[in-house]
C-alpha cells in the first residue's frame, strides 16, 4: 500500500488496528504525520492504544511493565486478540508495510505474525522494525507511564546514549564511541610525548652537569701530549 500523505516520515504509522485487544472490540485508527495526541478520561483506552503500538511491533509485556503475559492484553471473555500497524516504509514512493500479530490464549500466551498478509517469524518482524529505526525498548522514544521511574534513574551518560540511539540509531552510537576512543588514544600519545619530554630534559640535565668533567678529561689529555 502507499500512505496517503506525503508527510509522513519513514517508520512513521500510517495506521492502527485493534480486534480484541484489551479495552477495543474492535477499531481503527488513523495518525497524522504529526504529533498525535489521544485524550478521554480514565479507563477508556488511551494506555491501550500504545499497548498495541508496542506489542504489535515485536514489543515482550515486560517493556510495558503492567503484565507479565501476552494473554493480559486480550480482552476479557475473548480467546484472541489481533493487532494490525501499518508503517511508512519509503518516503519517496509512499510504500508501507504492515505488522499483524495474532495472540491466543494458551500457556503464557502464544503469537502468530504477518507482514503485508503473509506468514512470517519474529525475528523477521523486528527486522522489518528495526530496520524502519523504531525502538520500542528505549526509553527516550517509547515511555510508558509504568517505566517514568526508570526512566528518571537514568545518569547523563545514560540519557545522552538513549538520546543517541533515539536519534541516529546504533551507527551515531558507534560514531560517538570512535570519537571517545580517538581521544583516549590522542591522550595516551599526549601523556607518552610528555613523558619522553621530560626524559629528555633529563637526559639534557645530565650531559649538562657532565660538561666540566669533559672539560678537564679535555684538558688533561692535551697536557699529557703525544706518548
Amino acid at each position: 500500500m502507499a500512505a496517503q500523505a506525503s508527510a509522513f516520515k519513514k517508520g512513521a504509522i500510517v495506521r492502527v488496528k485493534l480486534y480484541q485487544f484489551l479495552t477495543y472490540e474492535d477499531v481503527e485508527f488513523r495518525p497524522g504525520p504529526r504529533l498525535n495526541v489521544v485524550m478521554g478520561p480514565n479507563g477508556t483506552g488511551k494506555s491501550s492504544i500504545v499497548c498495541a503500538i508496542a506489542i504489535g511491533l515485536g514489543a515482550s509485556p515486560k517493556v510495558l511493565g503492567r503484565a507479565d503475559t501476552l494473554t493480559e492484553f486480550i480482552l476479557t471473555g475473548k480467546d484472541h486478540a489481533v493487532t494490525e500497524i501499518e508503517l511508512l516504509a519509503d518516503e519517496a514512493s509512499g510504500k508501507t508495510r504492515t505488522v499483524e500479530r495474532h495472540i491466543s490464549r494458551g500457556s503464557r500466551g502464544t503469537s502468530k505474525w504477518k507482514i503485508d498478509g503473509k506468514a512470517a517469524t519474529e525475528p523477521q518482524v523486528k527486522k522489518l522494525v528495526e530496520g524502519l529505526n523504531i525502538q520500542i525498548a528505549n526509553l527516550c522514544t517509547f515511555l510508558p507511564q509504568e517505566k517514568v521511574g526508570e526512566f528518571s534513574a537514568f545518569d547523563d551518560v545514560g540519557l545522552l546514549r538513549e538520546t543517541e540511539l533515539a536519534l541516529g540509531g546504533q551507527a551515531l552510537l558507534d560514531q560517538h564511541q570512535a570519537l571517545v576512543d580517538l581521544e583516549k588514544t590522542a591522550a595516551d600519545a599526549a601523556r607518552r610525548a610528555k613523558s619522553a619530554e621530560e626524559e629528555l630534559e633529563e637526559v639534557s640535565r645530565r650531559l649538562k652537569e657532565l660538561e666540566p668533567d669533559q672539560a678537564r678529561l679535555a684538558r688533561e689529555r692535551e697536557n699529557e701530549g703525544p706518548a
